[in-house]
């Protein structure tokens, strides 16, 4: 089956007013299987609103997120732990080696800790960071750095993981 279609995320009508200024406004896009999405854009466009409201990290005014069928301002909602973020600015936990951090992600949104240091491990293959595991990641390159990052939010899901998915060409 053909699943290029398939539409994981589609963001309805979203809308984000703080007092006077309309940080967001209707703003509607869909995101198919197998695509690469970012937001580019001027200071002041919405781009980090944006990225909020699809984290449930504020709640829109207006409009919704789906993500896989889930919508994201049903509290309860399966759709926030199929979401993971990349911010600019990458946090790591020095006292932490490489595969430590994805079992403390992985147990930060309750992932069985044998499966999260199983997804951990494939994962740091799949971003040719397996020879680092028991490194501490503030030791890491910058490029590598951002990688780990990448495996902490692969860990940081209750989604199954595919190698094929996310391996490098």
């Amino acid at each position: 089956m053909d699943t290029r279609n398939e539409i994981i995320m589609s963001v309805s009508n979203l809308t984000k007013k703080y007092k006077e200024i309309k940080a967001v406004n209707n703003l509607s896009f869909d995101v198919r299987k197998g695509e690469i999405f970012g937001f580019l854009g001027p200071n002041g466009a919405g781009k980090t609103t944006t990225i909020n409201m699809i984290s449930g990290l504020i709640k829109p005014d207006m409009g919704d997120i789906m993500i896989n069928g889930e919508s994201i301002r049903n509290q309860n909602s399966k759709a926030k732990q199929m979401i993971g973020l990349c911010p600019q600015n990458i946090t790591v936990w020095e006292s932490l080696t490489c595969i430590e951090q994805l079992e403390f992600m992985g147990e930060m949104y309750d992932v069985d800790r044998k499966k999260s240091r199983k997804q951990g491990l494939e994962l740091l293959e799949a971003l040719e960071l397996l020879e680092k595991k028991d490194k501490f990641a503030n030791t890491l390159s910058g490029g590598m750095l951002r990688r780990q990052y990448c495996a902490c939010i692969g860990t940081s899901t209750r989604n199954s993981y595919s190698r094929r998915a996310t391996s490098r060409s």
